[in-house]
């Protein structure tokens, strides 16, 4: 594939990893901060299990994402490595 490409595609996929991070972040971050609210005060209604359970779901579809934009980006790399080598 052509150099410039290779670059650009690797810059592309290095944006959406940060964004699906940054997302599943600020998810966990509200978790958290639910959770702490439940523990704290018992009586009131706060986050529910299903919530929970939901929460779990989706961090179950974004670890493999994150994990196949790495892996794509690890690709990506080393063959940009091995093409400057054979320059």
């Amino acid at each position: 594939m052509n150099y410039k490409l290779l670059i650009i595609l690797r810059k592309l996929i290095n944006i959406i990893k940060y964004i699906f991070v940054g997302i599943w972040g600020i998810l966990t971050i509200i978790v958290i901060i639910f959770l702490i609210h439940r523990f704290l005060n018992p009586g009131w209604k706060s986050i529910s299990n299903l919530d929970l359970k939901n929460y779990g779901e989706i961090s179950l579809y974004f670890l493999p994402i994150i994990g196949i934009l790495q892996y794509s980006r690890f690709l990506i790399s080393r063959k940009l490595n091995n093409n400057k080598t054979n320059l």
